[in-house]
């Protein structure tokens, strides 16, 4: 007969012997040397075994899906532990959450108990009031269980529970930085191509690494020859050529459901517009006339996502994977969000496809550029949204708001967190140069004192150039004629042609500035330490996307639009802008706004006085 449970009792800590108490703690050290949670768990099992030598140890784990408890590491000198014999005790040390032990069957000597019967000692992993399991020792010989052994596996039950919950948070910490990368990569393919089987080819790639998937596909839904609707594979990964002809043959993949070609995964998904998940399709008898497909494939589970447009499914995003899996709410959320991404992408290409048609057919270009420019704002303004929400839970993560980062972690967040700014930065230089070009962009005109505007832009960009090792120099002039403009506008323009001088010029190089009266205009430049500029290359600097082909563009980096914005705005101001530049000399950009008023803008402090100047008062 098995012993009744070995009681616990608080406190009981102080009857282990201090050789005991050592020996917990030098156990409990060993187990946190890591936070994989593979290795955390196979450190708990050995550890374990140096407190109880002669015993096995096994953990066992909680599947709310599941009637029995999952192993999850052992450390046993036999070469398969006794799980009949463990499983009861387990279960009640789990159940009445305390260390529960029994002693195996009396009457045959230990050599001829049968294999199920065994001493065990269970404690539950507890982590606060978190239930993650329970760890066992046991030995097929006859034991009669102390409390001091009762309240050693306690102790060190707890220490593991400890370890095992953060191994846990930090694998879901992993897994949500990499969700949050290939969420900021997939938003960057939505945006980075024109054409429509690139981008789905780009797309299912990039999903099926990221959810480690075998194979994968994105169908459309298409119409045959007598209306009927038929899915067909317009990209794929990890199919083989004939899978793909043969699905995609007349009556391959209907959306009929009276047809058997009807029922599988893909087709349910498009109809019933929500994901369908199989963890195995050998045992999902809804899919049964699928097995042979998936045999010959080598896959085991799969799972589909509609792609919904305007209330519409369009298509579905398959995924097919070799082993059995779960999928939880929480992955068929997050690829029902990357699936919405697509459909919007697709909505853009094809709306931006009739444009492009239309203003062909019209044969006006300046109509197609006006088009491509409306289409360019219309991308730009819905990406923002999108862009924020991944922004601000980014922000929040840095700031570990959804829990405590170490360094790798936090230099992941922060890699994620710079790339969505410059993604963020490249949507609103998208939004200037379409509302620039389409005459959309509010200018609050008044009067403007360019001297001030480019001293507030040296200070803002101080401390850039001093991390990159260089010096800003302006030497503002004592009094400069009025402009009219819109201040905030005129700062985009001097901060653009800086940050591009800061980012060419070399460390220990200076950027210099100067704003000075010329005839009737007010003149800014900004000259550059930098390797220069072509002169094949020179006429080109002000267009959109342009950039000089060389190493150091490249290394450099940007979108192309930061000289273009500029030339917009100042040409609305009726300036112009200009650029000075040879190879190995560096570069000088420049432009100039007329003046409004011969009367001088002083400096402040300088010659006007607030009670004697006339236009004190208008000055914003």
């Amino acid at each position: 007969m098995a012993r009744p449970p070995v009681p616990y009792v608080p406190g009981a800590s102080r009857s282990l012997a201090p050789e005991q108490i050592a020996q917990l703690q030098e156990a409990s050290l060993a187990i946190t040397v890591s936070l994989e949670l593979g290795q955390v768990l196979r450190h708990v099992a050995v550890a374990a075994r140096t407190l109880f030598p002669e015993e096995g140890v096994a953990l066992f784990g909680l599947d709310p899906n599941r009637s029995d408890f999952p192993l999850l590491a052992k450390d046993d000198p036999e070469t398969e532990a006794p799980l009949p014999a463990l499983e009861s005790v387990v279960a009640r040390a789990i159940r009445e959450q305390k260390v529960v032990g029994a002693e195996a069957h009396s009457g045959a000597p230990p050599a001829a108990a049968p294999p199920a019967s065994c001493s065990v000692l269970a404690a539950p992993l507890m982590a606060r009031t978190a239930l993650l399991g329970a760890i066992a020792v046991y030995t097929r010989e006859r034991r009669h269980w102390q409390r001091e052994d009762a309240t050693l596996l306690w102790l060190f039950a707890s220490h593991a529970a400890v370890a095992i919950q953060n191994a846990r948070l930090y694998e879901r910490l992993q897994r949500r930085a990499s969700e949050l990368q290939a969420l900021r990569e997939l938003s960057h393919l939505f945006v980075s191509f024109v054409e429509r089987e690139p981008l789905l080819t780009a797309v299912i790639t990039r999903l099926a690494t990221w959810m480690g998937a075998k194979q994968g596909a994105v169908m459309l839904v298409e119409r045959d020859e007598e209306g009927q609707a038929e899915l067909k594979i317009r990209a794929s990964h990890g199919l083989k050529p004939e899978y793909v002809a043969r699905a995609n043959e007349p009556g391959g993949i209907t959306l009929d459901a009276r047809h058997p070609n009807g029922r599988g995964p893909a087709s349910i998904a498009v109809r019933e517009a929500r994901p369908v998940a199989v963890g195995d399709v050998f045992m999902d008898e809804r899919f049964a006339a699928f097995r042979p497909y998936a045999l010959q494939a080598g896959y085991l589970s799969m799972v589909t996502v509609p792609v919904c447009s305007q209330g519409h499914t369009v298509g579905v995003t398959a995924l097919y994977f070799e082993k059995r899996r779960n999928f939880p709410q929480s992955e068929l959320d997050l690829l029902s969000a990357v699936t919405d991404g697509l459909a919007l992408a697709l909505d853009r290409m094809e709306l931006s496809e009739r444009l492009l048609q239309d203003a062909i057919a019209n044969r006006s270009f300046a109509e197609t550029d006006r088009l491509k420019t409306e289409f360019v704002g219309t991308v730009s303004h819905e990406l923002r949204t999108p862009l924020t929400i991944i922004k601000g839970y980014t922000d929040l993560v840095v700031k570990e708001q959804a829990g405590p980062l170490n360094e790798t972690q936090l230099k992941f967040m922060l890699g994620v967190q710079r790339n969505t700014q410059r993604l963020t930065e490249l949507v609103n230089d998208l939004l200037d140069i379409s509302r620039l070009e389409a005459s959309q962009q509010k200018m609050h005109r008044e009067r403007v004192d360019l001297g001030e505007v480019v001293a507030d832009a040296c200070a803002e960009y101080e401390r850039v150039a001093g991390e990159r090792g260089v010096s800003i120099v302006y030497e503002r002039p004592a009094a400069l004629p009025w402009v009219r403009g819109d201040s905030d506008r005129l700062a985009q323009v001097v901060n653009n042609l800086l940050s591009n001088a800061v980012k060419f010029s070399p460390s220990g190089a200076t950027v210099q500035l100067s704003c000075e009266a010329q005839d009737k205009e007010v003149v800014v430049s900004v000259r550059d330490r930098g390797p220069g500029i072509p002169q094949e290359a020179q006429g080109r600097l002000f267009q959109k996307f342009y950039r000089v082909d060389s190493s150091s563009t490249r290394q450099v980096g940007g979108t192309g639009l930061g000289l273009a914005i500029a030339k917009a705005i100042v040409e609305q101001h009726g300036g112009r802008v200009g650029v000075e530049s040879h190879p190995g000399e560096g570069s000088t950009f420049f432009f100039a706004l007329p003046v409004e008023i011969v009367e001088a803008a002083p400096r402040p402090g300088a010659a006007a006085k607030a009670a004697g100047d006339p236009h004190e008062g208008e000055r914003k």
